[in-house]
């Protein structure tokens, strides 16, 4: 849920939540007043601000699995990435990125490679392979 999102009754979903959380002993000594607060400062909570927040519920064989895809510029500071232990994952990332990368880029040349292989063969001109003559003559033979 984004943040700031209402219930069917009117409050928070997190604002919910965090009250739920709290022993029952401990919710009813808070006041009226301190409540109301607690539901006020959760609903005033920006919503996120990232270039693509995907949210999905996939029912899968009696069961439900959520998806969440979020892409935007990292605010948190270098020493919070540390302590929540992420940093390692961080250059684990940059090297799966430059994988996908050298991959994609692998596949866009071996795609182009073949089609203008294949031009070659239909003896287009302009061929790269000396105007695919020789590219005809062995792929191509007579049988």
């Amino acid at each position: 849920m984004p943040a700031g999102e209402q219930s069917p009754t009117g409050h928070s979903y997190a604002a919910e939540r965090l009250l739920g959380a709290i022993p029952g002993h401990v919710l009813d000594s808070f006041t009226t007043v301190q409540v109301q607060a607690i539901r006020a400062a959760s609903r005033d909570q920006a919503p996120s601000r990232h270039w693509i927040d995907y949210r999905a519920s996939i029912p899968w064989m009696g069961r439900s699995f959520y998806l969440v895809v979020m892409v935007g510029k990292e605010r948190r500071s270098a020493d919070r990435v540390l302590r929540e232990g992420q940093s390692a994952l961080r250059k684990v990332g940059g090297v799966y990125v430059g994988a996908v990368l050298l991959l994609l880029i692998g596949m866009a040349l071996t795609g182009w490679i073949s089609l203008a292989s294949i031009r070659c063969l239909q003896g287009a001109q302009g061929c790269f392979l000396d105007g695919g003559v020789w590219v005809r003559s062995v792929a191509i033979r007579p049988l």
